[in-house]
């Protein structure tokens, strides 16, 4: 890649200009050129109105009897002027798109309007040019250019040129007016003489290469590059397709393709899937392939890959970015992480307990690893369903680990880094990855002198209310294996009462208050119970309109409400327990452990 640099800013008028002849818009040598990874022409009328109405006032005055007044109209950033075979010269619009396209169709419409005016009759419309969406924004400017007239409205055009021509041709007509609304005394000479020499433009030309054009763009654009994550991803990725894999032209269209992929299938889907998403997933595969240093997994994805293109294109040497020679970015892999991604999104869920899998994950102390799902079935594409044997394991795991300790741990952070090399880099078997994870599960906290599997039933048997992770987990879980969990009924709806807390909104709910409706009795109460107060025996998940309304009430008030739930761990305890004290919340708390014990070391 060439490493040619330099930066020029002058000041352009749109076509006279007694400083300098050549820093105009309208240069007769120059064609403008919308580049390929720009967004298309996007004004409102909100933006034209303003952009137009400026233009009138400055040349009225402030009371429209005063003198023309200087007039800014913006920044505009260009790439440096490249000759073409032909002779002519080009320059790419790398900011400024949407004023300069206005300005255009603006001097279209005015030449229609007063071809009487030497000036305007003289123009020519071929100094601008677009590349945006595979020549389709092209087609949709000729289109425009071609017409002799405009059309007497445009409800349902999706010209963008023709619908702002129409939006621009009435705000001309209304600033040609006076007060009086005539417009036979608007002075058409003056008004081109004031647009071609008093408004002014900052053109900032510069040459560099993409990456370095936007560094420069960020800089001097002081309300923030507009552009997302996923927009400058794209712009980079044709970069280095271009300057890496010395491909032109279709190297944007292969990108643009994978980004109407992932619209397509969100629409479709009806659900919406961020391309950056679809980047996170990409980046923990690469991290892995080449073995890249662990803390890059924890980068935000903007970040990863803008430090990654630095780093590519020699421009910034970034720490963990040092062994990145071998690095290859690959579209049909990003290909293929799309397709894993909506794979999962249109499984169908054998039993509840599958479709429940993935919200202990995300429930979990380990959520960040959720996309290892994801590329497992990059992996293992030709089987998806074999990855509910996978998520099976896993998510028992992270469920183990978040109850064990109190907050995440390197550990198991170190283990899940490995486990995704065992899948994209050593490309182990399904069977040897179940196994992996059973073996941990099994030997959990192996650097422990005391038994593993002891310490954790000790912490399911004592307070669980102090960490809030540890006791929405156990009681959803508890929840959980009180459903039929081979049953394919109602499974989404199940599952998202279960874990969906923003749609359906849960508490845990004490069976017997923390602090009792009886004032007098809640410290003997509490002094008799003690932590068996805050244990898996006393609590329940259950709708929070339902633990609102019965508050801190008795047993035999409770019940009553509790046989509205729509969950059976609830719905059942007057069955149970006819009555409730110390000794039911105690045989409970021992069901409970050991339904849980079964289920996870089984």
């Amino acid at each position: 890649m060439e490493n040619k640099f330099s930066i020029k800013a002058k000041t352009y008028t749109i076509k006279h200009n007694q400083t300098s002849e050549k820093d105009v818009i309208l240069n007769s040598s120059i064609k403008y050129i919308i580049p390929v990874y720009q967004r298309p022409y996007s004004w409102n009328e909100e933006q034209i109105d303003k952009f137009i109405s400026d233009i009138f006032r400055s040349f009225y005055g402030f009371d429209r009897n005063s003198e023309p007044e200087p007039m800014f109209i913006g920044t505009m950033q260009l790439s440096g002027q490249r000759k073409l075979e032909n002779g002519s010269i080009i320059q790419e619009v790398v900011d400024g798109q949407q004023r300069l396209t206005t300005l255009f169709i603006f001097l279209k419409i005015l030449s229609q309007k007063f071809s009487q005016n030497k000036e305007l009759n003289q123009l020519d419309f071929d100094w601008l040019e677009t590349k945006v969406n595979s020549g389709e924004q092209q087609k949709n400017l000729s289109h425009f250019l071609n017409l002799n007239s405009l059309p007497e409205a445009s409800t349902n055009n999706l010209n963008p040129y023709i619908t702002n021509a129409l939006i621009i041709n009435n705000l001309i007509e209304g600033g040609i007016k006076n007060d009086e609304g005539n417009r036979n005394d608007f002075d058409i000479d003056g008004f081109v003489n004031h647009l071609y020499s008093n408004v002014y433009f900052v053109v900032i030309e510069t040459v560099a290469g993409l990456s370095k054009t936007l560094q420069i763009f960020d800089a001097i654009n002081t309300t923030g590059l507009d552009l997302n994550g996923s927009d400058v991803f794209k712009i980079r990725m044709y970069e280095y397709l271009k300057d890496k894999k010395k491909q032109e032209e279709t190297a944007f269209d292969k990108i643009n393709n994978l980004y109407a992929k992932v619209d397509n299938y969100n629409r479709v889907n009806e659900i919406n899937i961020s391309f950056t998403e679809i980047l996170s997933i990409y980046q923990d595969i690469l991290i892995s392939r080449y073995n890249l240093p662990n803390v890059l997994f924890s980068l935000g994805t903007t970040t990863f890959f803008d430090r990654l293109f630095d780093s590519l294109f020699n421009l910034y040497q970034w720490e963990n970015f040092t062994k990145i020679n071998e690095v290859e970015l690959i579209l049909t892999d990003i290909d293929r992480v799309i397709e894993a991604r909506f794979q999962w999104e249109n499984l169908l869920y054998p039993t509840l307990e599958d479709a429940s899998l993935m919200s202990f994950v995300w429930w979990s102390r380990y959520s960040r690893f959720w996309k290892i799902v994801i590329i497992f079935l990059y992996r293992f594409n030709e089987n998806p369903n074999d990855v509910f044997r996978f998520i099976n394991k896993l998510s028992k795991l992270f469920i183990l680990y978040s109850i064990y300790f109190d907050k995440a741990i390197n550990n198991i952070y170190t283990f899940t880094y490995k486990l995704i090399d065992d899948l994209i880099v050593d490309e182990k078997p399904l069977n040897d990855l179940i196994k992996r994870l059973e073996d941990k599960i099994s030997g959990l906290v192996p650097y422990h002198d005391i038994n593993g599997k002891e310490v954790f039933l000790s912490k399911l048997n004592g307070n669980i209310v102090y960490n809030a992770k540890k006791k929405n987990l156990i009681c959803r879980l508890s929840a959980l294996l009180e459903e039929d969990l081979n049953s394919d009924i109602d499974i989404n709806e199940r599952r998202e009462r279960l874990f969906h807390s923003q749609k359906f909104p849960n508490d845990i709910e004490h069976i017997q208050s923390f602090n009792d409706e009886n004032i007098d009795e809640r410290e003997s109460i509490k002094n008799k119970w003690g932590e068996n107060l805050h244990s898996i025996g006393n609590l329940v998940l259950l709708e929070r309109n339902i633990n609102r309304k019965i508050s801190n009430k008795s047993y035999g008030e409770k019940v009553k409400e509790y046989s509205t739930s729509y969950f059976k761990c609830v719905k059942g305890l007057n069955s149970k327990y006819p009555e409730w004290g110390l000794e039911q919340a105690l045989a409970r708390k021992e069901t409970e452990i050991r339904k849980i014990e079964n289920y996870l070391f089984s």
